[in-house]
């Protein structure tokens, strides 16, 4: 266990961390630890583990298994978004785009709780249970576009009913998971408008052939005289202009609709009521049982 918690101190230690949790996770698996007393204990050391060394971890869907079953763990550690972001920059640009996505959609997965009380949607009908995703629902909802992240977060967790109530511990908790999801929801961003304006950049110029022996950057095309156009029963068509590219456009805060799970709905449903037992056969009247 020291050897884990000096890991996780020095967050650089990347690959005792990963052969760390590895091998206790095979031992887990394979029934060799004995005092089953310190199981919960050894598995939270593995995710905390799991985190330290998730830049050395290639395979995307494990990767995002882990922001989506345990990201409340991995908030616990300082470094966490400098962390991910290695991991990142491990892909050197290749299919990076795709990773961020998968990452937004796991942060918005995450069911682990926050608080105790359930909480209020905007939208919605009904209370329902106070996990990341839901919470996430919400503030997106009472966020409006335009204003700095670091702005909405702050007016959110000190402003929103549902964060209000919270105790100190879990509304600090919740600020972590807002400033984690909006870094790499802003990197989404920034890399879609890098990749438009490269596309912009990569349209070919219109050219003109100069006649041999002049040098091109002096080289102005004569025009040619034209007749002036004849008489039309209608006018001409003028040109039209290429379409042009799909703007990069962040929807409005306030319409984010993504739909709350039915199992978060708070409140235990009745169970049915059970049909009255028909009775069949021959009735007995009781008045002239002694008869």
């Amino acid at each position: 266990r020291e050897e884990a918690q000096d890991a996780i101190n020095d967050y650089t230690e990347r690959k005792v961390a990963l052969e760390l949790w590895r091998k206790w996770q095979a031992q887990i698996a394979s029934a060799e630890i004995a005092d089953q007393t310190f199981l919960p204990e050894i598995q939270k050391y593995i995710v905390k583990l799991k985190w330290i060394s998730c830049p050395l971890i290639k395979d995307d869907r494990e990767f995002f298994e882990l922001v989506k079953n345990n990201l409340l763990e991995g908030l616990e550690l300082d470094r966490l978004a400098e962390i991910v972001v290695d991991r990142l920059s491990f892909q050197f640009g290749f299919n990076l785009e795709e990773t961020l996505r998968g990452l937004i959609l796991a942060i918005r997965e995450n069911t682990q709780q926050i608080g105790s009380n359930s909480i209020m949607v905007k939208n919605e009908t009904r209370a329902v249970r106070p996990v990341v995703r839901n919470w996430l629902i919400d503030f997106l909802r009472n966020t409006s576009s335009g204003n700095p992240a670091e702005v909405e977060e702050a007016n959110y967790l000190f402003s929103n009913p549902n964060a209000k109530a919270l105790a100190e511990p879990d509304r600090q908790t919740l600020g972590k998971v807002l400033a984690f999801y909006d870094t790499f929801r802003s990197m989404a961003r920034e890399l879609a408008q890098t990749a438009r304006a490269q596309m912009l950049a990569e349209l070919p110029p219109e050219e003109t052939t100069p006649p041999p022996g002049a040098p091109p950057q002096f080289y102005t095309p004569p025009t040619e005289p034209t007749a002036p156009p004849a008489a039309s029963a209608s006018p001409p068509t003028a040109p039209q202009p290429a379409p042009p590219l799909p703007p990069v456009s962040t929807p409005r805060a306030d319409t984010y609709r993504e739909p709350i799970a039915e199992e978060d709905l708070a409140g235990t449903q009745k169970p049915p009521v059970k049909p009255t037992p028909r009775i069949e056969g021959n009735i007995v009247d009781l008045k002239n049982i002694n008869e």
